[in-house]
């Protein structure tokens, strides 16, 4: 998984230095980021990564993952959503009834087509190993198959449905997690300086830093948590169900209630982060000068039904973060302040924002 993380790490940075090279001055680095975390998605569930010189598919590959976020935020989708086609005649819900089909009709033309693609030209006898998901799980169904007599749960609509989700969860977090991080560094110079100079400490040129680098690299991994306590990506929490009735506190909770860990809460609780308004990487490291993360520090939920992809996001953030600090120094476009406006939709993103990148090696 790093192998592939890094090739998108190392596309952004010849992208970025190209355009440096070039005499470009100002850069909309969110953009950039985006199309590398996509691509990274893309290549896990497709096999293929985005170009940068053709960004239409990726722009419409976005389109429906960041329309499914935000149709989550409007109270009319929440009413609808468990019998949408009740609803279509309804005044007070037609807008968003054909908003909603669009979006459908959308959604089906780009992953139905890649799946569509994939049937047609892959070699079930192959013994080689798959290259994508979409490929492993086909390759699955069509065993069970032949095994089951077709009686088992690896549908064409439960693919669409999981690589829905993998495009939905994988992609708009990070990316915009990712954002943040810049913007913070920007906005407190003294914090990219101070990371800057460990990596020049433990890494000391422009190679790729990785995985094995990281238990030096104290200081980024607390850059890397403070970004996501402080931008508190997700305001309203992933709906769950309690499997039976508890007891909370004195509170009585029934079985089959829908319920939501409320996160965002703690990320900002003076108890836990004082001086929580304040970016400070230095909370998240010890007396010896090791990172340290607390329980309070939840950013990818808690328990078991915790984010699935907890593990590739670390990765992500860590490589794109390390990486492009070690290459470059960041820093504001004169009269076009970095502000770090934050609008709320599925997720909490930036406001469109410009930067200066210069090569550090």
């Amino acid at each position: 998984m790093q192998e592939r993380v890094l090739d998108d790490v190392s596309a952004l940075i010849s992208h970025v230095k190209g355009e440096i090279a070039e005499g470009k001055t100002e850069f909309e680095l969110f953009d950039e980021l985006d199309i590398a975390v996509g691509s990274i998605i893309n290549s896990i569930a497709f096999g293929y990564r985005f170009s940068r010189d053709n960004r239409q598919e990726f722009y419409d590959a976005k389109k429906i993952a960041t329309d499914t976020v935000c149709m989550g935020s409007w109270p009319t989708f929440r009413i609808m959503e468990a019998n949408i086609d009740f609803f279509k005649k309804l005044p007070i819900f037609s807008d968003t009834y054909e908003l909603v089909k669009k979006h459908r009709e959308e959604s089906h033309v780009f992953l139905y087509g890649q799946i569509n693609r994939h049937m047609k030209s892959i070699d079930f006898d192959s013994e080689e190993e798959p290259t994508d998901f979409v490929e492993y799980f086909l390759r699955h169904k069509h065993k069970l198959d032949n095994e089951k007599n077709g009686e088992h749960n690896f549908s064409i609509k439960q693919l669409y449905s999981t690589i829905m989700d993998l495009w939905i969860a994988g992609q708009e977090t990070t990316a915009t997690t990712l954002a943040w991080l810049f913007i913070y560094i920007i906005q407190n110079p003294h914090v990219q300086a101070k990371a800057q100079a460990e990596l020049d400490e433990f890494i000391g040129s422009d190679r790729f830093v990785t995985l094995d680098d990281k238990i030096n690299l104290n200081y980024i991994n607390a850059v890397v948590a403070e970004t996501q306590r402080f931008c508190n990506l997700v305001p309203i929490n992933v709906p769950h169900k309690t499997t039976r009735d508890v007891e909370i506190r004195g509170y009585k909770i029934p079985k089959g209630t829908t319920i939501m860990n409320q996160v965002s809460t703690v990320m900002h609780d003076e108890r836990y982060f004082p001086d929580a308004k304040t970016f400070k990487p230095e909370r998240f490291i010890d007396k010896n000068g090791k990172f340290f993360a607390p329980a309070e520090l939840m950013p990818f939920s808690v328990g078991k039904r915790a984010c699935l992809g907890e593990a590739l996001a670390r990765l992500e953030l860590f490589s794109f973060a390390a990486n492009l600090l070690n290459q470059f120094k960041f820093g504001q476009v004169p009269g076009k302040p970095v502000v770090g406006e934050r609008l709320v939709r599925g997720t909490v993103a930036p406001a469109p924002w410009v930067c200066t990148i210069s090569v550090r090696h």
